[in-house]
């Protein structure tokens, strides 16, 4: 797989997430938070977005490792962060 399929899919997958985190944005007061630590929450907007970038990447990307910040995930030869 090229570079440019690469990026290009990237980008879809990144518009995806940032049109779901806007409708989140826009109704953020009504977001309930959990605590994960100290100083570090999470909030369904954060799941559900990590969510749609690890499937549609995971789905392009079978071989690719993953690795979110609210999920975790195991690193590979070449892997999202």
């Amino acid at each position: 797989m090229t570079i440019d399929v690469r990026l290009a899919t990237a980008t879809a997958v990144i518009r995806q997430a940032g049109e779901l985190a806007a409708g989140y944005f826009s109704r953020r007061t009504d977001l309930t938070r959990e605590t994960k630590g100290p100083q570090d929450f999470v909030s369904i907007a954060d799941r559900e977005v990590e969510k749609v970038i690890r499937t549609r990447l995971g789905d392009a990307f079978p071989a690719d490792g993953f690795l979110g910040e609210e999920s975790g995930g195991v690193a590979d030869e070449r892997c999202w962060v």
